[in-house]
């Protein structure tokens, strides 16, 4: 458990961001050896501030939250846990401690796809996106969002009506259901699956916080659906850090007639027919972006493109 405290107390420190810790565990390797140093001043990068702040082996923070996620009945990984997911490690800049709601999946064993895009989507993204996520839930995929108003909530709750698994992604504190309808949303998911922060009990819903919140997203997925995504969205951050993974992909499904979801050409690779049916003829998994249009005829070949992918990547043993 003080292995836990340790965690707590170095990721609510003021200024000791991921990216801070990233430098630390460089120089230290345990954050025993953190916790416990005296002198930060040959580490390149740290403020007088942020010096301080580690000099202070106050506990007492961290045994609050602590407290606060036993009586919510959260769960907390850390970074150096055998059951902290190995994809999320890989990201440049990974969260050190998860406090989870609900169930601990092994996200490393299935395939995982991030589901994002705007928040005031058309019939056609809502439609397009419900379809998807429900024959991706069928063959046995784990579907990632961030439970924000529009295509996060279609693709959360397609992927629940056929028995699914979905796993929330939030930019506040696990007691704060932002926005508040979705606190149905959030029962739900936390029967089969889980919600996921980086942040303490208590912390509010602010507007960097979700930048943030689609690292992890895009770091926990193997493929990211994007829908009618706006220029400068939240959803093309996340869309830009899947694409600086490895071994990531993204589907982007948008009907660029419109100013309102142009923005998914920002990041299209693919946006001929002919292209799709050239993948699909060898076999492709997904490991391209392509852009369907309005036309139904594309739906199908997206169907086909989907049926490839997961029959051979499904973990359909893995128990929930």
């Amino acid at each position: 458990m003080e292995h836990i405290l340790y965690w707590l107390w170095l990721t609510t420190k003021y200024g000791v961001t991921p990216s801070k810790i990233k430098v630390l565990l460089e120089y230290f390797k345990t954050v025993e050896e953190i916790y416990f140093s005296k002198n930060f001043n040959n580490i390149y990068g740290l403020s007088d501030k942020i010096k301080s702040s580690l000099a202070d082996k106050d506990l007492s923070k961290a045994e609050k939250i602590l407290e606060q996620t036993a009586k919510l009945n959260q769960k907390i990984l850390v970074y150096d846990s055998e059951s902290y997911p190995q994809i999320l490690k890989n990201i440049s800049s990974p969260p050190y401690v998860l406090y989870i709601q609900g169930k601990v999946l092994e996200l490393d064993r299935v395939l995982t796809i991030g589901v994002v895009g705007t928040r005031n989507s058309s019939e056609y993204g809502r439609v397009v996106t419900d379809r998807i996520c429900r024959e991706l839930a069928q063959c046995g995929a784990v579907t990632v969002g961030g439970l924000a108003r529009g295509i996060d909530t279609v693709g959360a709750w397609a992927t629940l009506d056929v028995g699914g698994v979905a796993v929330g992604v939030v930019g506040s504190g696990l007691d704060i259901v932002y926005p508040s309808e979705n606190v149905e949303l959030v029962k739900v998911i936390t029967e089969k699956g889980c919600i996921i922060s980086e942040y303490a009990p208590g912390t509010p819903p602010v507007r960097n916080h979700f930048p943030a919140r689609n690292r992890i997203i895009a770091g926990l997925s193997r493929g990211i659906l994007v829908t009618e995504a706006p220029e400068k969205s939240g959803a093309l951050i996340t869309a830009k850090y899947a694409l600086e993974n490895s071994a990531k992909s993204i589907i982007v499904s948008a009907s660029c007639f419109f100013a309102a979801t142009c923005g998914v050409s920002i990041i299209s690779k693919i946006d001929m027919i002919g292209s799709i049916c050239t993948l699909i003829s060898r076999g492709a998994l997904i490991s391209m972006v392509v852009v369907i249009t309005m036309l139904p005829a594309f739906l199908m070949v997206f169907d086909k493109i989907i049926c490839k992918t997961t029959k051979r990547t499904r973990h359909a043993d893995i128990k929930y």
